[in-house]
């Protein structure tokens, strides 16, 4: 005998559970895929086009903020990060 679950809920994803017992064996649940998974494309980055002056521009803020005290033992500071991004916005073509 299978029937279905009012109430049932699944941990995965697309599936159904699907009660079956019978006189002598214990109940067993199945669970079946209810749709055919879909197949996430991911899309390949965008890589950055650096020029000479991106980097020499890159280099005068790291050093301008490690100054202001921007940089810890661990790394930078993510007031650097966004000051860099400010400074080199429209430099792309």
């Amino acid at each position: 005998m299978a029937r279905k679950p009012q109430n049932a809920n699944s941990n995965k994803e697309n599936a159904q559970p699907t009660l079956t017992s019978s006189a002598n064996a214990p109940l067993t649940i199945t669970l079946a895929p209810a749709k055919p998974l879909k197949s996430k494309v991911k899309k390949a980055p965008k890589n950055a086009c650096w020029s000479s002056a991106d980097d020499t521009t890159l280099i005068e803020v790291l050093i301008d903020q490690q100054a202001l005290g921007n940089q810890s033992d661990s790394g930078w500071k993510s007031l650097m990060w966004t000051a860099a991004a400010d400074k080199l916005k429209g430099s792309k073509k």
